[in-house]
This record gives C-alpha cells, sequence and structure tokens, in this order.
C-alpha cells in the first residue's frame, strides 16, 4: 500500500503505463472476441456486420462537425460549468435522432435500400444504435474522464467492457444465437450502461460550480462554432471518404471482400496498441502545453511521440506479415485463407496510422484546425476516386482494376504514408523544426527483412524439434529469434524512437531498479 500511496497516478507516464497495460489486455479480449464473432458468423454475415457498422460511424463523423474534438479540447484546457455539458449532452443527442430519421422516415425507401445495400429496417437501426454508443457516447464519457486525468478509472472501465462484451459473445454462442443483431444488442447494453456508471463517478471532479447559472448556452455556443466552424467540410468530406470506401468495397466485391478487409483491419490494429494507449494522454498534454506557452515541451512531446509509436507498431507489424496467411488459417478457418494478401498489406496501414492519428491530434490540439481540414480536404478528395479505380471491374464505365479487398487495402497504406508525411513537414515547417523522416526507411528496411528470416530460421527449428508443430510454436520460436535483434537495433539507434542514449540508459536503470529487489 505504502508503494502505491505514492505513485502519482497523473503523471504523464503513468498515465500512459495505465492505459498501456490495460490496452494490451483489452486487445487481447477483443481480438478473441473479434475472431469468434468472425468465424462464427462467417465472412459473408461479417461482411454485413462490419458494414452497417462502419456506414453510421461514418454518418456520426458528418453529424459530429469537429464538435467531440472541439468538446475533448475545451474540457482538456480547464474545468468547464454544468451548462457546459448540459448544452453538449444535447448536442450529441440531437446527433441520435437525426441519424434515427435518416435510418427510417426521413429518406425515401428505395434510397435507404441504395445506401445500406438492401439490408432491412430492424437491422440497420439496431446497427446505429451500437455505432452511437460506442463512436459518440462511450467516446465522449472517455474524454471527460481523460481530461480530468482519471486514466486509471477509464482504462478499468475500458478492460471492464471488453470482458463483458467477450461473455457475451461466449454466453451468445452457446445458446446458438450468434448473428449480428445479437451482436449489436449486446453492444448498445454494455456501452449504454457503462457510460452512465463512468459519468457518474467522475461528475464531481469534472464540474466547476461558479454559480447557479454557470455558462451561457451564446457564450458556448460562440466558442464551439470558432473552433468547428473550419471543420465542417472536413465532417462532410470524411463521411463521403469513409462511406464511400465500404460502400464500393461492399458493392464491387461483395461481403465476403468485405469480410477479409474487416479482419485484416482489425488484426491490424494490433500494431495501434501503444498508439490508442498514449492518443488521449498526447491530446491532454499538448493543449495543456500550448495553453501555457511551454514550446519546448510540445517539440519534445510530438517527435517522442511519435517516432516511438511508429518504431512499436512496425515491430509488431512487420513481425506478423510474414505469417498472414498461416494466422487467418489457424484463427478463422479455411473460409478466411484467400485473404491472406489482405491481411498483409493492411499490416502495414497502422504503422504509419499511428503518425496520422498523432499529427492529427497534434494539430487539432493546439488549434490549428484549418490547417488540418485543408490538409486533410486534399487527401480525401483524391483517395475517392482511387478507391473506385482500384474496386471497379473492368467492365464498368469507367472500367478499374478491380482488386477488391487486395486493391482497397493497398490504396489505404499508399495514400495513407504519403499524407502523414505531408502531415509531418507542415507541423515540421509550421513550427520551425526539422524535418526528417529518415527513422520511418531505417525502421522498415530493417525489421521487414529480420522479420521473414525469424520466420526462415523458427521454421528450421520447428522441423529438426519433433513435438512442435503448427503456426503458435512457428510464431513462438520466431519471436524468440526477432526481438533480441529488434532490441539490439533500439539500444544501437535510439534516435529511432525520439531518445538519446542517455536517456535510454536512465530508462534501462529505472527499470532495472523497479525489477531488483529490495534489500
Amino acid at each position: 500500500m505504502g508503494v502505491l500511496n505514492k505513485i502519482n497516478t497523473k503523471s504523464i507516464k503513468v498515465r500512459f503505463l495505465t492505459t498501456l497495460m490495460a490496452n494490451l489486455l483489452r486487445l487481447g479480449l477483443s481480438v478473441l472476441t473479434g475472431l469468434l464473432i468472425a468465424r462464427g458468423l462467417g465472412p459473408a454475415e461479417f461482411g454485413n456486420f462490419s458494414f452497417l457498422l462502419t456506414s453510421f460511424a461514418s454518418i456520426f463523423v458528418l453529424l459530429d462537425m469537429g464538435s467531440s474534438s472541439a468538446f475533448y479540447t475545451f474540457v482538456s484546457r480547464k474545468k468547464r460549468t454544468r451548462n457546459f455539458y448540459v448544452y453538449y449532452c444535447s448536442w450529441v443527442a440531437l446527433q441520435f435522432f437525426v441519424a434515427l430519421g435518416l435510418a427510417t422516415v426521413l429518406l425515401p425507401p428505395g434510397v435507404r435500400q441504395g445506401i445500406w445495400l438492401g439490408h432491412n429496417t430492424g437491422i440497420v437501426v439496431l446497427a446505429l444504435f451500437a455505432s452511437f454508443g460506442m463512436n459518440q457516447l462511450w467516446r465522449a464519457a472517455t474524454q471527460a474522464g481523460e481530461s480530468i486525468r482519471a486514466t486509471v478509472t477509464v482504462q478499468g472501465m475500458n478492460l471492464a467492457i471488453a470482458s463483458i462484451h467477450l461473455l457475451a459473445i461466449l454466453a451468445i454462442t452457446s445458446l446458438e444465437m450468434l448473428s449480428a443483431s445479437t451482436i449489436f444488442i449486446a453492444i448498445i447494453l454494455e456501452n449504454a450502461i457503462f457510460t452512465v456508471v463512468l459519468g457518474y463517478r467522475i461528475k464531481d471532479a469534472l464540474i466547476r460550480e461558479v454559480g447557479s447559472k454557470g455558462e451561457r448556452f451564446g457564450d458556448v455556443l460562440v466558442e464551439f462554432r470558432s473552433y468547428c466552424l473550419p471543420l465542417v467540410p472536413l465532417a462532410l468530406f470524411s463521411f463521403v471518404y469513409t462511406f464511400a470506401d465500404n460502400w464500393m468495397l461492399q458493392h464491387f466485391g461483395g461481403a465476403v471482400e468485405q469480410g477479409y478487409y474487416s479482419v485484416g483491419m482489425r488484426i491490424g490494429n494490433l500494431s495501434l496498441i501503444a498508439t490508442t494507449s498514449m492518443l488521449g494522454v498526447f491530446w491532454k498534454e499538448i493543449a495543456e502545453a500550448t495553453e501555457r506557452g511551454d514550446h519546448e515541451m510540445v517539440k519534445n512531446l510530438f517527435i517522442k511521440t511519435s517516432r516511438a509509436l511508429f518504431f512499436t507498431g512496425a515491430v509488431i507489424s512487420c513481425f506478423l506479415i510474414p505469417f498472414s496467411t498461416e494466422i487467418l488459417l489457424w484463427l478463422l478457418g479455411p473460409a478466411y485463407a484467400s485473404g491472406g494478401l489482405t491481411l498483409a498489406i493492411m499490416l502495414l496501414f497502422p504503422i504509419n496510422q499511428s503518425l496520422g492519428q498523432i499529427s492529427g491530434s497534434f494539430l487539432l490540439a493546439t488549434g490549428r484546425t484549418r490547417l488540418f481540414r485543408n490538409m486533410k480536404l486534399v487527401f480525401m478528395a483524391v483517395s475517392i476516386p482511387v478507391t473506385y479505380f482500384v474496386l471497379a471491374p473492368g467492365d464498368a464505365f469507367p472500367g478499374g482494376l478491380g482488386l477488391a479487398s487486395v486493391g482497397l487495402a493497398t490504396k489505404m497504406v499508399v495514400m495513407q504514408a504519403i499524407t502523414v508525411n505531408v502531415y509531418i513537414y507542415v507541423i515540421s515547417r509550421v513550427n520551425a523544426w526539422e524535418f526528417n523522416i529518415s527513422y520511418q526507411v531505417i525502421v522498415l528496411m530493417t525489421l521487414l527483412p529480420l522479420a521473414y528470416l525469424s520466420k526462415q530460421g523458427g521454421g528450421w527449428i520447428l522441423a529438426a524439434i519433433e513435438p512442435l508443430r503448427g503456426t503458435a510454436a512457428h510464431l513462438g520460436l520466431a519471436g524468440v529469434i526477432y526481438l533480441p535483434f529488434t532490441a539490439a537495433l533500439l539500444y544501437a539507434a535510439p534516435g529511432l524512437v525520439g531518445l538519446r542514449r542517455d536517456e535510454l540508459r536512465s530508462m534501462l536503470g529505472n527499470i532495472k531498479n523497479l525489477l531488483t529487489p529490495a534489500g
């Protein structure tokens, strides 16, 4: 208890490590749950399930109009009054009712059928509720928690949701009731309950009381309008971009190809574990450091965080790429085997996605919303016709390559790599920092060959040891070869993660002291 009492739960390191540990556990649970769902539903129904969720995620991006980013930035800068939260909750509720109207009565039946490609209204509405719970309700609650540095509480509840969702899927499967509808119902209940619980836990620390009147609606509206107005065109293009990618894949490639792509995206998200752990903490600290004018801290946070997260994602993705087909056969069965190439390509996507999320969060947290909007608009405008070109069949007008999930995965990786490096270049120029992307080339050109060599070496060892067989053993043996060389690369070139040699040695010394028993 004495040691626990001395831990500063508000510090950046403690909050990041707490989030990382919780996310590692949650990711394990989520991956297991996702595999159970994908295997139980099969590629076609899993593709339909993913398409419906993604369609409403994109609709809520449009309706949100950047207000969630504004909300998190504002509450990170300082405490707000009760009125502020009432106004924002009312706005979130309005988004829900507009989306519900679009899915049921506001659009003609023929248009609704065209948007959701023949899915009945019942399953569409369930997908709406589930997407709203995950993308609007729970996100707002966790943003509020992170704004007061209640990371331990937030991540504990994130872990609880993942655990309960796994138990729910196991129960549904054992009752032979697994379907997209029952999964949506479970998601709705879980997110609604935990949003209420977390809101109750943090409300006293969250709200700043300044008298009975609090903040005026007009003042809050002006504040949000100033922040969000530049983001409205971005919200529109983001909706078209996200919806079009998934709609065209579903339309041209079919539900099975959507299933391959969705599985690739979910497994690829393994590489984002460190990024998702750090993003909320990073946003909070950048916003606060900018507010007090600490430009040196802003620079150090951006450079060290972006490089460290790129390296971490690359270590995971590069190791898994050579095993893409084996992983699908092992975990999901032969029905998904044809998605091996899609998975291999999609494993490259989150490596640069980590840089994209960090760069975008940096621009939003520092209030450069117009710059963020303009750059993103250009890349999305280019990306949409490229998606059509790689997905449309050759006999369409105009004709395309008809590459289905492989084509969409390739487009995502190439466009993401270009986009994030333009972001980093612009951020560097605006802040008069040195622009350097050599670390990206060095990391990928070193780790990918090392991963393939480790797989080969693991295969040789596997063949020599009679009792060991299977993909799990092969992965384990390859990892034993891969990880020491990865650690050696990091020690030889600590600049790849934004550290100096003395900083790395200090960190290793702290870890050694932590692991060494006292006395």
